[in-house]
């Protein structure tokens, strides 16, 4: 079988990987029976379920009443090629007679009446799947902003010095005037347009890892008035938190930029209480921001020479 699969995951595709890689990625739970999987020659995507060898098989529990002791089979080394996954052994003692159930990956298994959660902290094998992202440049957030606050400052500048006694220059100016304000307003809203890509594009490099939200609710929710106050923690500082974490799971991402969690929580107290400090802790923010967006549009192969360089 092919060595270059990819997975969908949440309308993102992720690879290639080699089939040991799935069937690691099985055994984390990280690919269940529902996963959506292609590689070269397929027609379309295909349930991870329809593909020989990659779950294991379950074996009908014996009845109580034939049940026999058996010996523990001895595992079968898994051949490169075959997708082939050990099949689940039942033992059972004279007098006892135990059913084990196999239970979907990611999901507890029950057995006995005691239910055993699969750890969610288990430490990947894998690298973190290829995102098909852009670069974030925080010069073009500085540019807009800069913009903003020039074209402003001579929009009010040229307010106060219109000739008020020549009714034709009066005129002209006024019109200057009104394009110099179009021009500011522009670049205002450009400037909070990036702003809202950027921090939607960070949270989307943290999808395949299940992070606290989505890129959309972490943008669209600001735009709500009142709630807006509670969600800013959510979208930076919990953002912060989420990176750290996240980056801290992957070999090959812990050597990216880490975010001042510190800092980011600055920011959000102080978005509500002092609005004039959060705009100048909005510098470091965005440009930490801008940073960890950078790192991750890197293919794998750089971020691990990264890694190796440092």
């Amino acid at each position: 079988m092919s060595d270059q699969w990819h997975l969908l995951n949440n309308g993102q595709q992720y690879g290639p990987y080699s089939e040991d890689d799935l069937l690691q990625f099985v055994r984390e739970g990280r690919i269940v029976r529902d996963s959506l999987l292609w590689t070269e020659g397929m027609q379309g995507w295909v349930a991870a379920s329809t593909l020989e060898g990659l779950f294991p098989q379950v074996v009908p529990a014996i009845p109580l009443a034939i049940a026999v002791p058996q010996a523990p089979a001895i595992p079968r080394p898994v051949a490169a090629g075959t997708l082939t996954a050990p099949t689940p052994q039942r033992a059972t003692s004279p007098g006892k007679a135990a059913t084990q159930r196999t239970a979907p990956a990611g999901k507890a298994s029950t057995q006995r009446g005691q239910t055993t959660k699969q750890s969610t902290r288990a430490m990947p094998s894998g690298p973190y799947p290829t995102l098909r992202i852009k670069p974030a440049s925080f010069e073009l957030l500085l540019a807009l902003l800069g913009s903003v606050v020039t074209l402003m400052a001579i929009a009010i500048w040229a307010q106060r010095t219109i000739d008020q006694s020549d009714v034709a220059a009066q005129a002209t100016q006024t019109l200057w005037l009104k394009l110099m304000w179009a021009a500011a307003a522009g670049c205002l809203i450009g400037w909070i347009a990036v702003n809202a890509i950027y921090l939607h594009r960070i949270w989307l490099t943290l999808q395949y890892a299940k992070p606290r939200t989505t890129p959309g609710n972490a943008v669209g929710l600001l735009l709500v008035p009142l709630f807006n106050l509670y969600w800013t923690f959510v979208a930076f500082y919990g953002l912060a938190q989420d990176w750290n974490r996240i980056t801290a799971r992957y070999p090959d991402l812990n050597r990216a930029p880490k975010l001042n969690e510190g800092l980011f929580l600055a920011f959000c107290c102080c978005s509500i209480l002092v609005p004039p400090v959060a705009m100048i802790l909005w510098f470091p923010v965005m440009l930490q921001i801008c940073q960890a967006i950078s790192f991750m549009a890197l293919p794998p192969r750089h971020r691990a020479s990264l890694s190796r360089s440092k």
